[in-house]
């Protein structure tokens, strides 16, 4: 792209990132909607209606657009669905290989000592130093851990420190405390482990300072999310999946993020014009209340141009965030609204369980509770909400 790129740049920025997991797919199709594996659209419920979700640059007038790079201007429900559904397929990701590996390692307790076993050499390299002390309690304990996707394993941006970093529960004392019937020795297997697939066991390494001033929650679990993918991509091998090429496309996207965030980050409402030419970097950013970037005609209907707190992320630490205003001058600051942030709605049966649609009703300008289908309780129990 050298210091020029074009919207089809950023479209396929996004539809990367939403395909790695192998579980959602992006249309190649102007309409460039969300999809599951298995054709369905992703819908999400706004002001009780239901509509389909489309990425940036999408010339579909019936669909909502994900744009994280609209970072503050988004709305709430639609970054829930996209950092929820990124961490969700990560994680789901993370516990399926293990499960796979320590399912192995059981059968092998079970077995004989005179018998030859013969694994999967990923499955070796994962298993190799705890092997003698797999047992079919131990797949139990795991399933036990991980039962809570969110609260497994999540990448998030701390307010405080002004970076993204992860979170994983078996390497966090505090949030073992709750798995009191887990062994000791379960606890050693699943550090080994994880420590051989993601290749450390000191999630700093994975820490990222964002570039971007305007979306450092997007670049920061942006780029998290690419390393801790390529960590894994030898293994994914075992779950049939490969995403070399595309880390590899990804990659190249991340150190833009700061120009096509200047480009895209008015766009949340959408058009059916054609595209812009390409035009250099960084580029000129568009001005509040003003059509989608790749515009060149006339918009009916176009919804208004909201604001909501620029720190605001389903990611972040609050569960509490503030509500949107229009943005228009010397408009008095509304009460906060308290939301209950869900992550994402089912994305894949074989993989993750236990995940419902978050269905969310904003009404413009109107303080209120906003209550989705998966209740994480307090802030405090949030897998969302960080210190």
């Amino acid at each position: 792209m050298e210091d020029k790129f074009t919207d089809a740049d950023i479209s396929n920025f996004l539809k990367g990132l939403l395909e790695l997991g192998d579980i959602n797919t992006v249309d190649d199709s102007p309409d460039k909607y969300i999809r599951t594996k298995s054709g369905d659209q992703e819908m999400l419920s706004v002001d009780g209606v239901k509509k389909p979700l489309a990425i940036y640059g999408t010339r579909a007038e019936d669909a909502i657009i994900i744009n994280p790079l609209a970072e503050g201007e988004s709305g709430a429900e639609r970054n829930a669905w996209f950092y929820g559904n990124r961490n969700m397929v990560l994680a789901a990701m993370i516990k399926t290989i293990i499960a796979k590996a320590l399912a192995v390692g059981a059968a092998s307790h079970a077995r004989k000592k005179t018998d030859k076993d013969d694994f999967d050499p990923l499955v070796s390299k994962l298993i190799a130093d705890c092997v003698l002390e797999i047992d079919e309690k131990v797949t139990k304990e795991w399933e036990m851990i991980t039962k809570d996707l969110s609260k497994f394993f999540s990448v998030f941006y701390n307010k405080t420190t002004k970076n993204g970093q992860v979170s994983c529960l078996v390497f966090n004392e505090v949030q073992r405390k709750p798995f009191r019937t887990i062994r000791a020795k379960s606890w050693k297997i699943f550090e080994k482990v994880l420590t051989t697939l993601l290749g450390t066991s000191n999630l700093e390494e994975f820490n990222y300072t964002p570039k971007s001033f305007g979306a450092p929650v997007f670049e920061s679990v942006a780029a998290i999310l690419v390393k801790i993918y390529k960590r894994i991509n030898p293994f994914m091998k075992l779950v049939e999946r490969d995403h070399t090429k595309s880390l590899t496309d990804l990659e190249g996207h991340i150190k833009y993020i700061p120009q096509y965030y200047a480009k895209a980050k008015w766009c949340t409402s959408v058009t059916t014009a054609a595209p812009v030419p390409a035009q250099a970097a960084p580029a000129a950013p568009i001005l509040p209340g003003t059509i989608a970037p790749w515009a060149t005609g006339p918009v009916s209907a176009l919804s208004p141009v909201t604001s909501m707190s620029a720190a605001f992320s389903p990611i972040l630490q609050p569960a509490t965030v503030a509500a949107p205003m229009m943005a228009a001058p010397m408009m008095p600051a509304l009460a906060p609204a308290t939301a209950l942030v869900a992550p994402i709605a089912p994305v894949v049966p074989s993989m993750m369980t236990g995940v419902v649609p978050a269905t969310v009703t904003p009404q413009l300008g109107v303080p209120q509770q906003t209550t989705a289908s998966v209740n994480y309780g307090t802030t405090a129990n949030n897998p969302f909400a960080r210190p």
